[in-house]
């Protein structure tokens, strides 16, 4: 097993590990039994936030899951972090795309390493992400859809680069030359605040529409939130998770604070 420094906090009454000479800081929680078996799921903070963020969503989970929960690596002058600096203008939140892909490449060098960290190749991995965390998410999950076994999104959007680029991608290369999905058959959680005013609900639904495009299997559940992941979006989602995660045990969802969140 490699070697994990535990850390321990009132935030985080359980064992979490974080482990050195990583891409990324981040904390670890593995499975209570036969991590080895268990899925490894990602959870992708959003901007002002921290590895700690999503440690409710992570305590509604079961501890049949092996947790891996990066911290972006851009500090925010009102303190937190950021995956990528954000822009609100008239016309919706901008960003480079040249910051994007770096925050993308970061994620998918700490996931190289994930077999090292866990100390076992992991069966079967999900990603999940809120907000911006979300939108990353979903990034990752077109570069290696191969590799996963699921997809959450909450009180995210997906990228304009992403939409403009799945768009010029519907267009055949040569005539009768048909475009591979990118994610056939991928399953899908959407879970979005309809009082979302950082992201108002038709980002939900450019997303859905994004994902039944690439012939993934979303599922879509909208809550009386806002801009966070309340403890009732963190139960759907383990029931969702239940029967694609395989006999994880300790389904009931524990009563947490809901996450917030400010910027995508």
């Amino acid at each position: 097993m490699p070697d994990l420094a535990p850390t321990a906090s009132d935030d985080a009454p359980e064992l979490l590990l974080q482990p050195p000479r990583l891409p990324l800081a981040c904390l670890v929680r593995r499975a209570r039994h036969d991590a080895e078996r268990c899925p490894v799921l990602l959870l992708i903070h959003g901007a002002g936030g921290d590895e700690r963020a999503l440690l409710p969503l992570a305590r509604a989970l079961p501890e049949g899951l092996n947790l891996v929960l990066p911290r972006a690596p851009r500090r925010m002058p009102r303190g937190g972090f950021m995956w990528y600096p954000v822009r609100f203008t008239l016309d919706g939140p901008q960003v480079r795309a040249a910051q994007v892909d770096s925050a993308c490449a970061q994620l998918a060098a700490l996931l190289r390493r994930l077999p090292e960290v866990l100390g076992f190749a992991p069966p079967r991995l999900y990603l999940a992400g809120f907000s911006q965390g979300g939108a990353l998410a979903a990034m990752l999950a077109l570069q290696r859809p191969a590799a996963l076994a699921g997809l959450a999104l909450f009180g995210a959007r997906l990228l304009p680069q992403l939409l403009e680029g799945r768009r010029r991608a519907r267009v055949p290369a040569r005539r009768g030359e048909r475009r591979q999905p990118r994610l056939e058959n991928l399953p899908v959680f959407v879970a979005h605040g309809t009082l979302d005013e950082v992201l108002p609900l038709h980002h939900a639904a450019l997303a859905m529409r994004a994902l039944l495009r690439e012939r993934a299997r979303p599922t879509l559940r909208l809550h009386p939130a806002h801009h966070e992941l309340t403890v009732a979006m963190a139960a759907d989602f383990a029931q969702w998770l239940a029967p694609r995660a395989g006999p994880l045990g300790g389904l009931s969802p524990r009563r947490t604070p809901s996450c917030g969140g400010d910027a995508a």
